[in-house]
């Protein structure tokens, strides 16, 4: 930091920083295309002995009939490695200036202001198998792209009072934010906060704050995949489907002669196809904090802090799983919606292929209540080390109370606060103790210093939708 000529307490920084991460990226045991087709085409030779008819790459004939047919020398030939070579770089400059605003009767406004730019990059190089497409589920496509943003900011503290009725001081704090994403454009976030110091021994706070978060670039630009997945089919006869819904299947795809006695194909399944989506935009949020601090001075060597909050989060970045969008689809019965797009048939009118790649869809909220305790022992008996020996033992511990997530507007939400499996474990919903809490010692003297811990996490119930 260098101070500003002028006065006022003016500092300003300015940084640089660059960062490069390289991964390689290993996945064994995936299929290979070419060893099966290689494998199952097997000839019999003239002494009786079985072998391939092509005899290259150290081919294995392969027998699937039959129960523990497949051994092996067989199993390992079918198999072949995944090889992803991984680069991200960041670029980040920044110049900050910091200083007293100006002077009002309860002090001085302190403030902030910046600028600052951020380069992100990322390429990603599939092995050979992939890139000549002999891999089953995992297509080779190279993958490459980079976001740039600019933004300013400001911050400021007001003092509001300043010993004044019975009020040892009273602040409200300020920040706003202008970004320009090269992949969303411009965007906005602020938060206002109010601090209130009551006395020495309590203090209490509360804010709201707007935020946003961009898709990052593996959200943006992640290879596209294939997967097999079961399938529920509302245009099967079985499932007695209305009219309205067997006209969605043939504008679907199922051929009119076909829709009311259309029966489950020999897949029984379909193709979920996902990847990333380069038309993501942001997520938004806003953020309700209210909390105090405590530290009495009939307990001098304890500290404690209670905060409750609330966060509503829309348009989150979700991969939805490929049956959401088909009931999405049926139950909304609207051909051009992105879930009814999504579905692509075979010329019978099976479902083939659902395309779930990430979206901005789902809406979720989580409140719940956070609880931090300290005590610094001033002095420890002498068994305990030296003279300057110090201790302190905190405690940290969590409460959720509600941690729901409405993936598409027409489904239910799904409160998963202490829950797992089922619509808790799939997708972009996470199972999440409703309790959590951490117990630390941290002991030093000299050079050392010793911080053991203990966790806790809270059981996990199975969700009903298991």
């Amino acid at each position: 930091s260098k101070p500003v000529l002028g006065g006022n307490n003016w500092m300003w920084d300015a940084f640089f920083q660059y960062s490069q991460n390289d991964t390689t990226q290993v996945t064994t045991g995936l299929l290979s295309k070419s060893a099966i087709t290689l494998g199952l085409d097997p000839v019999v030779n003239a002494d009786g002995s079985v072998s391939c008819r092509t005899v290259i790459r150290g081919c294995v004939p392969v027998n699937i009939f039959g129960t523990d047919a497949l051994t092996d020398e067989m199993a390992a030939f079918l198999q072949s490695d995944r090889i992803t070579e991984n680069q991200f770089t960041r670029k980040v400059f920044g110049l900050h200036l910091a200083g007293d605003l100006l002077e009002v009767p309860a002090g001085p406004v302190a403030s902030a202001f910046g600028v600052e730019y951020r380069g992100e990059s990322i390429e990603i190089l599939p092995g050979e198998a992939q890139m000549r497409g002999d891999l089953w589920g995992a297509p080779g496509e190279v993958i490459a792209g980079d976001y740039s943003l600019m933004e300013v900011f400001g911050e400021a503290r007001v003092p509001l009072l300043s010993d004044q009725l019975f009020i040892q001081g009273l602040a409200l704090e300020g920040a706003v934010r202008f970004a320009d994403y090269s992949t969303v454009g411009p965007v906005s976030t602020w938060n206002l906060n109010l601090d209130m110091d009551v006395n020495d021994q309590l203090k209490l706070r509360g804010g709201y704050s707007s935020a946003i978060r961009a898709p990052n670039l593996y959200e943006l630009l992640r290879p596209i995949s294939q997967g097999f997945r079961p399938v529920e089919d509302p245009c099967l006869a079985m499932n007695s489907p209305s009219q309205a819904v067997k006209n969605m299947c043939v504008l679907q795809g199922v051929p009119s002669a076909y829709v009311n006695t259309l029966e489950d194909g020999t897949r029984s399944g379909y193709y979920s196809i996902t990847g990333g989506n380069p038309d993501l935009l942001q997520e938004e949020a806003t953020t309700t904090t209210l909390g105090f601090v405590l530290a009495p001075n009939a307990i001098p060597a304890l500290t404690m802090s209670l905060d409750y909050y609330n966060i509503d989060l829309t348009d989150t970045i979700a991969q939805v799983d490929g049956q959401l969008l088909i009931n999405d689809c049926f139950a909304t019965l609207v051909f051009g919606d992105e879930s009814c797009q999504a579905i692509v048939r075979d010329p019978n009118g099976n479902m083939l292929e659902v395309h779930a790649s990430t979206l901005n869809l789902s809406d979720r909220s989580v409140n719940g209540m956070d609880l931090a305790v300290n005590y610094a022992f001033d002095s420890l008996p002498g068994w305990a080390g030296a003279r300057d020996a110090t201790l302190d033992v905190s405690w940290f511990s969590s409460w959720q109370f509600e941690n729901t997530t409405q993936v598409l507007p027409t489904l239910p939400s799904t409160d998963c606060a202490g829950f797992y499996s089922g619509t808790c474990s799939t997708g972009a919903i996470r199972p999440t103790a409703a309790f959590r809490s951490i117990l630390r010692a941290t002991y030093a003297t000299g050079p050392l210093k010793i911080s053991p811990e203990v966790t806790y996490v809270g059981e996990l119930a199975l969700h009903e939708s298991s």
